[in-house]
């Protein structure tokens, strides 16, 4: 079953929250909202306001694109998926970029193993 865009931003939300250890109240305070505001996102139960977005972005130190999905995924994600994912994002943020191409390599590696 295809998630919708709700519950993607949701997740995306949560798994950032969560590597950022942070608490929902945590991120509200940031933000200036409610713990309950955060916890409806993160379940997928509420679709952020653009500027809300923004808002979470800033206060978790990513850009809006890596909270917003911009394609249409085949199949849902697990929760450790996208945690993992987010991880290795965040990751790739402190690798220089001289090296970048050769992360790409070994990805490319380990993906085509399976």
């Amino acid at each position: 079953m295809v998630k919708s865009l709700k519950e993607r931003i949701g997740a995306a939300v949560r798994a950032a929250r969560a590597d950022a250890e942070l608490t929902q109240e945590e991120l509200a305070e940031r933000i200036g909202r409610h713990a309950d505001s955060v916890s409806l996102i993160e379940r997928g139960r509420t679709l952020p306001t653009l500027d809300m977005l923004v808002e979470l972005a800033a206060a978790l130190n990513l850009s809006i694109n890596e909270l917003v999905p911009t394609t249409i995924p085949e199949k849902s994600k697990s929760t450790r998926r996208v945690r993992l994912e987010a991880e290795i994002a965040q990751l790739l943020k402190s690798v220089p970029e001289k090296r970048l191409e050769a992360v790409r390599d070994q990805v490319r590696m380990i993906a085509e193993l399976d």
